[in-house]
């Protein structure tokens, strides 16, 4: 084990096991056993992220394929949105993606009258999306400033590495409420996937 300085903090997100949540709902709901990916880069954080949403989808259904399209941008909403119809356009019935745009094209398939599900990373897609997204895999950092101001209050501050998940609030699976009235049933599968998760 390293030992660091008692006032270096390092910090890793594992939204992973939100993503793999993710997945096992999108494995369910994918008729065509395509899924399209619409990312940012093909680099560490990203790709880990892909990877277990494409794991989880596999554990429900594995025919379950993934076509992804790296637009080469943190923020490109028109590449995002080219890139998530192209995917819609080769037979892609669920859409992950960690860029904005994407959301526009599943929204204005759906007013086109054609399903395809979305999921959203990092934010809540609710309201930018509200017609098709099943749920976002977010990263909420709140606990972990508050786990970092109370350790400088209570004098009881350490150094290390943090790796939180679920279990910490640090991801989480955020559903679209719309869609949970809808699919109660899909829902409650995976909330006990969830819930092995934190066990």
């Amino acid at each position: 084990d390293i030992e660091y300085p008692k006032n270096v903090i390092l910090y890793d997100y594992w939204i992973q096991e939100a993503a793999y949540l993710a997945g096992v709902a999108a494995g369910k709901l994918t008729k065509s056993s395509l899924i399209g990916v619409v990312a940012a880069y093909p680099v560490p954080d990203v790709v880990r992220l892909i990877n277990a949403f494409a794991s989880g989808a596999r554990s429900v259904n594995p025919d379950v394929r993934l076509r992804a399209i790296f637009i080469e941008s943190w923020f490109d909403p028109v590449k995002a949105k080219e890139a998530a119809k192209a995917l819609i356009a080769s037979g892609a019935d669920v859409i992950y993606s960690d860029s904005y745009g994407a959301d526009q094209a599943v929204e204005e398939t759906y007013r086109s009258g054609k399903t395809v599900y979305f999921f959203g990373t990092i934010i809540d897609y609710s309201r930018l999306a509200p017609n098709t997204l099943v749920a976002s895999i977010v990263w909420d950092l709140r606990p972990f400033i508050k786990y970092l101001v109370e350790m400088k209050a209570n004098g009881t501050w350490v150094g290390g590495i943090v790796k939180w998940g679920i279990k910490e609030g640090w991801a989480k699976l955020v559903w679209n409420p719309s869609f949970v009235q809808r699919n109660q049933a899909l829902v409650s599968d995976v909330e006990r996937v969830k819930q092995n998760i934190v066990e």
